[in-house]
Order: structure tokens, then sequence, then C-alpha cells
């Protein structure tokens, strides 16, 4: 009798454990990376700075569009900052963490990565001195 009260309370466990919700499974994350905020149009502002000459720019990106791509406007005075970044029409992120600039046409203008205190940094072209920040 007291095997069988064992089992059935090791049973009613068993069902009771796969029924309760995960530990920390509704739990809102209370830390978010990577995300700056959109102006009311949607659009996300970055300062273009040219570390080696200290020239910069305004670089915008709408939030709209895919998942991984979106529409970018380079001020002209960007041309000043990294040849072709004027020409920049597309954010692309890419599946290794790092964001593509590509003009209408496609051809790539810079490669971006996350930086350490700065929104963006480029690491392609190596030569490409550019941190983007974002702009309040």
């Amino acid at each position: 009798m007291k095997l069988m009260i064992a089992v059935a309370f090791a049973a009613a466990g068993a069902i009771a454990s796969y029924f309760a919700p995960s530990p920390g499974a509704h739990d809102p994350d209370a830390v978010t990376t990577a995300s700056l905020p959109a102006d009311g149009a949607g659009v996300m502002a970055f300062t273009a700075t040219n570390l080696a000459d200290n020239t910069t720019c305004l670089v915008s990106r709408s939030t709209g569009g895919s998942s991984r791509t979106s529409s970018v406007k380079a001020d002209t005075t960007c041309e000043n900052v990294w040849p072709k970044l004027a020409d920049a029409r597309n954010w692309t992120a890419n599946s290794d963490g790092t964001v593509s600039l590509t003009s209408a046409s496609g051809g790539e203008v810079l490669t971006l990565a996350q930086g350490d205190g700065v929104a963006y940094i480029a690491v392609d072209p190596p030569s490409a001195t550019i941190s983007f920040s974002a702009k309040n």
C-alpha cells in the first residue's frame, strides 16, 4: 500500500512539473542590447565620423523594411567622410552580426560592426576609420 502511495505521489509530481511554467519563461528580458531609439517617423539617425580627419555627416536609417534590410539616406556631405558613403541606400543586417551599407545598385560601401562606446564602427574596408554614433 505504501508503495502505491509513493508511486502516486511521484506520478503526480511528474505531471505537475510537466505542466508548470519554466522558471523565467514569462519574465521579460530586463536587458535590451543593440537597440537604438527611433524618432516618431521610424528613423534612426547617426553621426558618421571619419576618425582620421574628424569629418562628420548625418546618416538616417528607416526602421521599416524587412527584418534584415532597411533604407538609408546619407547627406551629400557624407562624400567628405568616406568615398561613396553619400551613395549608401541600403542597410542590411548580416548573419555574422555585421551590417552592410550598399548603394542602390548593390555595390558595397562599408561593412559595420557593433562598436564599443559607439553604435557601429567600420570593419571593411580595413582602412576605413569610420564610426556611427546614435544621434540624440
